[in-house]
């Protein structure tokens, strides 16, 4: 079954709402993927926009630019937090306002409880935005360069050798 959003006016304001609240297994996954790709993006604008007022960066520090490495963990793992508590809160957006992305229903389990097939996706988008953001930062699309300025030193020691000549080098 196709998913096909259907456009209805109430008042002033135009609502989407799905056409058909079974959109298949495959489909729900896909949608899944996006929306998880969709709650990192914003959730790294949000923590962008949030390092600039000075309250929040007290509360949670660039780790990128703290020298220390107990007070970098520190900052890490607050950075952490912050992430999956904005993306959880997303994670639950989406699941509210859409009430029919539910993961176990799509893949034909039905006698799975609404509560925890809704708990089950919005765990599922919060992983999966997390998922998402190491996959970009891996590849460098997601604004984190995993070069270092640090110049390269090589120590060790080098011997040479001088072995018979041939008549060609000669």
């Amino acid at each position: 079954m196709m998913f096909q959003p259907e456009i209805t006016e109430t008042g002033e304001e135009a609502m989407l709402e799905v056409a058909n609240s079974d959109i298949g297994g495959v489909a729900t996954l896909v949608l899944i993927l996006v929306l998880a790709f969709a709650i990192d993006r914003v959730v790294r604008a949000v923590l962008f926009v949030l390092s600039f007022i000075a309250p929040w960066a007290r509360l949670v520090p660039d780790p990128a630019a703290i020298e220390e490495s107990a007070a970098r963990a520190k900052a890490e793992k607050r950075q952490r937090l912050a992430y999956y508590a904005i993306a959880a809160a997303l994670g639950l957006l989406v699941v509210a306002m859409y009430g029919n992305i539910r993961v176990f229903g799509a893949l034909g389990y039905e006698q799975v409880k609404p509560l925890f097939d809704a708990v089950a996706t919005g765990i599922i988008l919060v992983a999966g935005s997390d998922f998402i953001s190491r996959l970009l930062q891996i590849s460098g699309i997601g604004g984190a360069s995993s070069s270092s300025s640090q110049p390269l030193e090589i120590t060790g020691k080098i011997t040479l050798e001088n072995g018979p000549r041939s008549k060609d080098e000669g």
